[in-house]
């Protein structure tokens, strides 16, 4: 896996559905969620977030909370 944690991240909407993922080992910056769900602009809210990364030696961090969409 080299020196690059496995990331996995989601965004899921009130309702528990989820409205993005990424599952990858380089997430950069500008990459990410823009607000939309399949294809469609969403709605100002909250939303819940859950991540886990895989680090190389194998130890998993996870963390998770609330974001706010404000457009």
């Amino acid at each position: 896996m080299g020196n690059t944690a496995k990331i996995e991240f989601k965004i899921f909407n009130r309702w528990g559905e989820m409205v993005y993922s990424y599952n990858g080992t380089n997430m950069t910056s500008g990459q990410g969620w823009d607000g939309t769900y399949k294809g469609s602009s969403l709605n100002n809210g909250v939303f819940a977030y859950y991540a886990t990364a895989t680090m190389p030696d194998g130890k998993e961090v996870s963390i998770n909370g609330n974001v706010s969409l404000i457009k």
